[in-house]
């Protein structure tokens, strides 16, 4: 693993578990924060959903309170 996301399924599902683990939450507490079909959140993390779209990213980010900023490369002036 890289100190940088790649922005793939499998970066965004290490960050969700942290998360989840962190805030001790369940997959289905998390459908319901995030608005998500029942069930969905455990279909996503055992892989049954093969690319989380943008929206699903997002609406999983706000309910786990990610905030990504990004930063400015130190080699351009």
């Amino acid at each position: 693993m890289t100190d940088w996301l790649t922005g793939s399924q499998a970066d965004w599902i290490m960050l969700w578990r942290s998360a989840m683990s962190a805030r001790a939450l369940t997959h289905r507490e998390v459908d319901e924060l995030a608005g998500l079909a029942e069930g969905y959140v455990s279909k996503l993390m055992c892989g049954q959903v093969r690319e989380p779209t943008a929206a699903t990213i997002s609406k999983m980010n706000r309910a786990l309170r990610i905030r990504l900023y990004a930063e400015r490369d130190a080699l351009t002036p």
